[in-house]
């Protein structure tokens, strides 16, 4: 639909913005059920903006916006799951910072 072409060309400029030249490690991390950032046009469209070498664009399947298993990604599900973050983004998380951190 419209709103879908229209958040595409604004999350489009804007991350070219603010990720184009950023020199730093960057992880962004997406859910395949989130529905305020599409995970199938913002992953593809993050990675190819990343230069720093420790930067990573991970998709976890099954995950909302907030990053907790859902069925379907809707708002409503919101409130029917624990509110924590699951413990395998966290891990990820942890993970990718270890691996930068010995790095240094």
């Amino acid at each position: 639909g419209i709103g879908s072409r229209l958040t595409y060309t604004e999350t489009r400029r804007d991350l070219e913005k603010l990720i184009a030249g950023f020199e730093k490690p960057m992880l962004q991390l997406f859910g395949t059920h989130d529905l305020l950032v599409s995970s199938e046009i913002n992953a593809p469209l993050t990675a190819n903006l990343l230069s720093h070498p420790y930067s990573k664009v991970h998709v976890f399947e099954g995950l909302h916006h907030l990053f907790h298993k859902c069925e379907r990604g809707g708002p409503d599900e919101y409130w029917k799951i624990e509110p924590t973050i699951e413990e395998n983004v966290l891990d990820y998380i942890n993970n990718w910072i270890e691996q930068i951190d010995s790095t240094l």
